[in-house]
Parts: C-alpha cells; structure tokens; sequence
C-alpha cells in the first residue's frame, strides 16, 4: 500500500506498532519518504524472500570462512534497516563492515540487495537511488526482478473458489491446497479450487558495481545480467557475484590493515570463486511460488470467511458500521492480497522506470531521474 501525506511523526507511529507486533502475519516492510511523505507498506511473500534467502547463506559461508581476527570486524549479512534524512527502508539483504573498536566507528554498507515482485519496480528503484545518496560508499547493488504473466484477482464471491471455501467450512493446509509442481508449471500458473493464484512468467537479475572510485548510478547500464527462469543464464550474475565478493574483502583488508598492522592480511586479496548452484535455487524457487499461492489463498480466506466461522455480513444480522472516511490518501495497492493488484503488473511491466528493466531493452527515466540506461 502506497500513502501519501504521512507525516514524519505519523510514521514514527507506525514504525512503533509494527516493531512492536510480534505476529508473524502482522510483520512486513516499510519505505519512507520524508521529503515527498509517501509511506509505502507491504508484506514479502514467500517467492520475494526466497530470491536472497540462497545467495545470502553462500555469501555469508564465505565470508565465514576467510582467516581474519574476527574479533576486530563485524561483517554482516543482514536484512536491516537503512535510516537516513532522505529515506527508511528495509532492503532484502545488505553486507555491513563495522570496525569494534572501543572508539564508535560508522558501519558502512558495501552490498545492497533489492528484490521486486509485490511492490512496484519505479518505487524499488528510487529507493536504491535515495539510499546511494547517503551511502556512497556502497560497492555492489543487486536488482531481481520477478515478473508475473497476469494480475493477481482474488475469487469473488461468485466463483468456484468462493463456495468451495465456503462449503469446506475451514482453511485448506498447504498439503491438500496444492497441486503437483508439474516440470512444466514450476512457477506456474498455480491453479486450485478452480482459481489462478500466482504465475510468474520472468525472474531476471541486473548488477551494478562500483568502478574508479565512482559512485554507483543506476541510470548507467548495468554490469551483469541474467536470466533464473524461463531460461537459466547466470553467468554473468556469478562472475559478479564474485566480483562483488572480492570488492568486500578488499574493503576488510584495508580497514584490518589499519586496525592491526603487524599482522600480513593479504590472504584477503585472493579472488573468490563461490560456486552458486543455480538449478538447486530454481527448486528452491518452485516451492515458494507454490507457496505463495497457499499464502495468498490463507489472506483470501481471512479476509472473507474470518478464519474457522463463515459469517458473511449479508446474511442477516447487523450491518457494520460505515467507517469514518480517512484523509490519508492510499495513492495505489500493489501488495493487497485481498483484491485484485494493480502493482502486480506493475511491478515489472507497468510503470516507467530506470531502464525499463523488466524488459531489460532500451531506455526509460526514473521518477525524478534523467534517462537511464538498464539494457
């Protein structure tokens, strides 16, 4: 959900409750603009935290295993936060360096993830944009993109899916809800009680690198490129994965180099070669798609039937309340499972963004951006 007008102390009051929420279906990821006041919320499915949820654990073995005095380094991979004057927002997967020294030192964010699918793909680019600004000295950005073939609509009350839910009198687990993951629909179309809940058509993947000390702007081409489904490509993306890998370890060897000088750190120069089992990530992939159909048939069923006890507000009783109408202006849905979702689509063939990178040909501008050149 996209709002506008939000205030600084209005978000703080959200960022409150949502931290202090400990229910798992209640937790989800924010982005905020304080300049423009645009607050953007949605929950990650189950597909969107599996794009990083591989590459994270490879990265992070190998970061474990390089021969250093960890005691002097904190190097992360992490989900948390970014907070700075031009933005909040939680990316996917980030690598921080912080010096442990007793004298504070800054933590600096070297590799910054960001994945695309329930939120849309001009407002996942600006917020790279907004979060370069502030830290310059990022080294690597990693954009996924996975685009689906169709909008998601939720049944209506007309379907199949509608009475058969109603007619079961209570959620359907993941073991019954789910058909076989056929070879031929391993992303989908998942088809179940005669509805499509999700059908991912493309999951591509674009690279940025810092170069000569410049900084990284996402309106240049890209560096590397590839393609996890329709087609596996990956080639590029792990040759830059290593690069990236090795960008970082340069980084901890500078800073060892001043925190301990007696001690050669120039095993940290050798270069990488991590090995990313792709095909494994594509099965990986396969089941949180499914997964994300079970996900988004729990929100439905909710939603509609309130969990075990089908009550449907027309069939007598009191009629609900009418809510007092909000000033608080919802300016587009692209993560509401509820309903059918603009942002689906948009998300990667939408909007205009940096580069047009759903289609990763020609060139569009970003919000607010001169041309980019995301190829």
């Amino acid at each position: 959900m996209y709002f506008s007008n939000v205030s600084f102390d209005e978000f703080a009051i959200v960022l409150n409750l949502m931290s202090g929420d400990e229910r798992h279906f209640l937790k989800a990821k924010m982005t905020y603009f304080p300049h423009t006041m645009i607050l953007i919320v949605y929950s990650p499915l189950p597909v969107h935290d599996q794009m990083t949820s591989e590459i994270s654990s490879v990265i992070s073995s190998a970061l474990h295993s390089l021969l250093f005095t960890r005691s002097l380094l904190m190097v992360n991979v992490i989900p948390s936060h970014i907070y700075s004057e031009d933005i909040f927002t939680i990316p996917d997967m980030q690598i921080t360096l912080t010096p442990t020294t007793s004298e504070v030192a800054e933590t600096k964010v070297l590799w910054y993830t960001e994945t695309v699918f329930s939120q849309s793909k001009r407002m996942a680019l600006k917020k790279i944009e907004k979060v370069l600004l502030t830290h310059r000295k990022i080294l690597f950005i990693l954009f996924i993109l996975i685009s689906k073939q169709t909008h998601y609509e939720a049944p209506t009350e007309d379907s199949l899916a509608y009475n058969e839910a109603l007619a079961d009198k209570s959620l359907c687990p993941y073991t019954f809800f789910s058909p076989h993951r056929d070879a031929n629909k391993l992303f989908g179309p998942v088809k179940a009680m005669d509805h499509d809940w999700i059908n991912v058509s493309k999951v591509k993947y674009f690279v940025w690198l810092k170069e000569d000390n410049k900084d990284i702007n996402i309106n240049n081409p890209h560096m590397a490129y590839g393609t996890l489904f329709l087609v596996l490509d990956m080639g590029q993306i792990s040759i830059a994965l290593n690069q990236g890998m090795d960008m970082v370890k340069s980084v901890m060897r500078t800073k060892l180099d001043v925190l301990q000088p007696a001690v050669n750190h120039t095993n940290l120069l050798t270069p990488s070669a991590i090995v990313f089992d792709w095909d494994t990530d594509i099965t990986f992939m396969s089941v949180a798609v499914y997964k994300t159909a079970h996900f988004r048939y729990c929100d439905w069923y909710h939603r509609n039937f309130n969990g075990t006890k089908h009550h449907r507000m027309n069939n007598g009783g009191d009629e609900p309340k009418a809510e007092r109408p909000s000033n608080r202006r919802v300016i587009m849905s692209s993560s509401s499972e509820g309903t059918s979702s603009s942002g689906d689509v948009d998300s990667s063939e939408g909007t205009t963004s940096s580069g047009d990178v759903d289609s990763a040909e020609g060139s569009s501008s970003s919000e607010g951006s001169g041309s980019s050149a995301v190829e």
